[in-house]
């Protein structure tokens, strides 16, 4: 897969406009993600998004491994709960900083 470099991603240009469709996608996602609704949380993701755990290697692509990485997730930790520190929004997306806490239940990742 290419990936875009760090200076195609500077080069971007944003407006009022698209920072505030990408916030509101960004809500869209959260929301879903907090009431577990995998279906509302896939509408907020591109066909090719990628999940990933970089120091483990373990790597979910696409709708049907967001599904997953998301239903392992919560299976393991039923009580997940993610409390949002820091938000940034550009035209390149979203990036967030959470405290996330719940009591694992299964190993994870699977």
């Amino acid at each position: 897969m290419d990936q875009e470099s760090a200076r195609d991603m500077l080069d971007r240009r944003t407006t009022p406009e698209l920072h505030e469709e990408i916030r509101e996608l960004w809500k869209k996602h959260s929301i879903a993600e907090d009431a577990r609704d995998i279906s509302g949380l896939l509408s907020t993701l591109t066909e090719d998004c990628i999940y990933e755990i970089v120091p483990t290697g373990h790597v979910w692509t696409g709708h049907e491994g967001a599904a997953r990485f998301n239903q392992d997730l919560i299976g393991a930790f039923p009580d997940i709960r993610f409390q949002l520190d820091s938000i940034v929004i550009g035209p390149q997306g979203v990036f967030e900083e959470a405290w996330v806490t719940g009591r694992q239940e299964k190993d994870w990742p699977p």
